[in-house]
């Protein structure tokens, strides 16, 4: 019997190491078919991972696969970088803090296949029981370019990093992006205007880039101007237009008492060919509230008329500029030969008759160098008001603090050619809201409710920004609220859309994160606006709705700004009030929410009674809106939907006590009034072993009032 399993385990690890030996190892290729191998690359990385990134393999890697498999042990790795190969010499530096003991699964994913930044990943292979073997990686990124005149340069698509951003090479290749987009991305040209755009009320004249003139332009006038997006960093108080200066700004304006940043845009607006520039304080009367609200207000149709915009993104001051050299790029950690594909598939000379495949080929130079894909935070991306610029643009050259980006609503690219990674990059508003065409009712619901989805993005990007005047939180997006307004044709409830209540009622804060209220009143309770912090929704899909909107109403400070501030907001639900309470065992404002039973409901409905409720039970989770919220003896689960993942997604509210005596507060017809704490989920198969059914669940509707 001893032999037998001993035999029975011998033919598993056979079995095993097979399927090891054959999952490691990677396509052969014939060496006849490659160019002779150099002296600074090893057979075996020459007839692999070398050929495989350029096509030269068998035909199952041209199709579409993206990583090349192959096994090596660090000794071997080590070896052969000491004999000169520059491609393991390359790895063996991003490994040298792995066991040497231990057998490393490497994968490389070459940009030529997908389209993508060049990434090794390496692993070790590590057995967590004998049949469920998984890998733990350790990555580094890697960016890879070639030079113009290298033959690699005709199957990479990426060149090297452009840090000369102010230079005439630069914006000529800004100018080829620009006028690209504008012949070939059919969705840029439909977010346009058909004819010249309407020009605003006063431009910067910068024909002359060092005597620049304020010019007012004739009502109705059309033509192209660019606009700028910039960080004041402070009072303009010596180089802004007022009353008093107006007459001899149109006369002139000496380009050397202007600050940095706006003489690098009148520099950047004549060289793209473009004869005037708009920026808010010399195009804006700034000792005239006239003028300021009136301007302000067409803010959003500034940019997007304009024919591009300039934002200063490195900027943190009006006073830096944003055309100084960058910084050089990471430094080569190694100049790799490469196998070019044959001739013929660049559009090379074709091969002649009775030649060599071999001889079609070229070898190349891939330079690699460490460099983060994730582009660093820029000041302007800090500041609240410019988000709204940089979604109103169509088109947008983006100065960073390392390079030049061009965006348009149909990508984002590295002006001269360098990779850039999208993963990073704000969202862009939908083209029916920046072209402002209301949804069709004939398109399918998933397109309708994109819409709303958008916008739900737009203020996770806003509430991670600033402002000055923490009152401008409804003022500085409403500029996007009425555009998106145009498109939904909703009610707008200070940040929030009526036809899609229920979902955005649903907002939390990031998990581990508190937010914090104003001192000063801004928004009620259930609105985003009210508290100061990142927020997020969670993506999910409404299965069933559990709550009913009586009533949801706002004041507004003025009249005649419908989109902006507001003074009051009361939101009426017939929905379930269950006692729940927080049991911390998560950090930050995270924490497991413990709910009654349905039995114990029957025994106390009063939002009067007593705090303490024993015998509650885990049902889910929920993150409070600040850190003091979580700390109050009293809350309640009001729950709003049901998802497709078959959790119910809820409110917390406590009673909203008014004054310092601490009493409850009440509404007219005597209704308890509560205010929102935070924002819970719980999986409804809990609820339902608690005597939370669906039945019960609709008996124990009544009216909420949430301030």
């Amino acid at each position: 019997m001893a032999s037998r399993r001993a035999r029975q385990r011998y033919r598993r690890r056979l079995v095993r190491k097979r399927r090891i030996r054959q999952y490691f190892r990677g396509p052969t290729v014939d060496p006849r078919t490659l160019p002779p191998c150099p002296p600074n690359a090893c057979r075996f990385c020459w007839r692999g991972p070398c050929a495989a990134g350029f096509r030269s393999m068998p035909t199952e890697l041209s199709k579409g696969e993206t990583r090349y498999d192959y096994a090596v042990s660090f000794a071997g790795l080590r070896d052969r970088a000491r004999r000169g190969c520059v491609w393991c010499r390359a790895l063996a530096k991003e490994t040298q803090a792995q066991d040497p003991h231990e057998q490393p699964r490497t994968t490389t994913s070459f940009p030529f296949l997908d389209i993508s930044g060049v990434r090794i990943y390496l692993g070790r292979r590590v057995h967590t029981g004998i049949r469920s073997p998984h890998y733990l990686r350790h990555y580094f990124g890697l960016q890879a370019y070639a030079f113009g005149d290298d033959p690699t340069a005709g199957v990479t698509p990426w060149c090297p990093l452009l840090i000369d951003v102010g230079s005439l090479r630069a914006l000529t290749f800004a100018k080829e992006c620009i006028e690209h987009c504008s012949g070939e991305h059919p969705d840029c040209r439909s977010c346009l205007p058909t004819s010249p755009s309407t020009l605003p009320t006063r431009l910067i004249d910068c024909r002359d880039v060092n005597r620049p003139r304020l010019v007012t332009t004739t009502p109705g006038a059309h033509g192209k101007y660019v606009a700028l997006s910039y960080v004041w960093g402070g009072p303009q108080d010596e180089h802004h237009t007022t009353k008093d200066n107006t007459v001899a700004y149109h006369d002139g304006i000496d380009a050397t008492t202007l600050p940095q940043t706006i003489r690098d845009a009148i520099y950047v607006t004549h060289a793209l060919g473009i004869d005037s520039l708009w920026l808010d304080s010399l195009c804006i009367v700034q000792d005239s509230a006239e003028d300021k609200h009136r301007e302000m207000g067409s803010m959003r149709h500034i940019y997007h008329n304009a024919y591009v915009t300039i934002i200063a993104a490195s900027a943190s001051s009006v006073t830096e500029g944003f055309l100084h050299m960058r910084p050089p790029p990471a430094p080569i950690i190694s100049s790799l030969p490469v196998i070019c594909p044959p001739a013929e598939t660049i559009g090379g000379p074709q091969k002649q008759a009775g030649g060599s495949r071999a001889s079609s080929q070229l070898v190349g130079t891939l330079h690699i160098a460490s460099r983060t894909l994730i582009e660093p935070e820029e000041p302007i991306d800090e500041r609240a008001w410019c988000l709204q610029e940089l979604l109103m643009s169509p088109r947008a050259l983006i100065f960073t603090s390392t390079t030049l980006l061009y965006r348009c609503q149909t990508t984002t690219v590295n002006v001269g050619g360098a990779y850039h990674d999208t993963n990073g990059d704000i969202p862009r508003l939908p083209n029916c809201v920046l072209a402002g065409r209301p949804i069709n009712p004939l398109v399918s619901a998933e397109v309708r409710d994109s819409v709303p989805e958008s916008w739900r993005d737009v203020v996770q990007q806003y509430s991670l920004r600033s402002l000055s005047f923490p009152g401008d939180k409804l003022v500085a997006c409403a500029g996007l609220a009425d555009e998106y307004q145009a498109v939904l044709g909703s009610d707008y409830l200070a940040g929030l859309w009526r036809d899609s209540l229920l979902h955005d009622l649903l907002w939390r804060k990031w998990y581990r994160k508190s937010g914090s209220r104003p001192e000063q009143y801004r928004a009620p309770s259930w609105s985003w606006a009210s508290l100061d912090g990142d927020i997020h929704w969670a993506p999910l899909l409404i299965h069933q709705e559990v709550a009913t909107v009586v009533e949801c109403t706002v004041t507004v400070e003025d009249e005649q700004v419908p989109l902006g501030p507001v003074t009051d907001g009361r939101l009426v639900l017939r929905a379930p009030l269950i006692r729940c309470r927080p049991r911390f065992y998560c950090r930050g404002n995270s924490s497991f929410l413990l709910l009654e039973t349905a039995d114990q409901a029957r025994s106390c409905h009063q939002p009067e009674g007593n705090g303490v409720i024993c015998g509650l039970q885990y049902l889910g989770h929920v993150e409070f809106d600040t850190e003091a919220d979580q700390w109050l003896n009293r809350m309640w689960a009001v729950p709003i939907l049901v998802d497709s993942d078959d959790d119910m997604q809820c409110l917390v509210v406590a009673l909203d006590d008014a004054g310092p005596t601490r009493r409850l507060a009440a509404s007219e017809d005597g209704q308890p009034v509560y205010r929102r704490i935070g924002c819970g989920r719980m999986a409804t198969q809990n609820m339902q072993a608690l005597g939370w059914d669906e039945g019960r669940l609709e008996s124990e509707r009544r009216v909420i009032v949430i301030v």
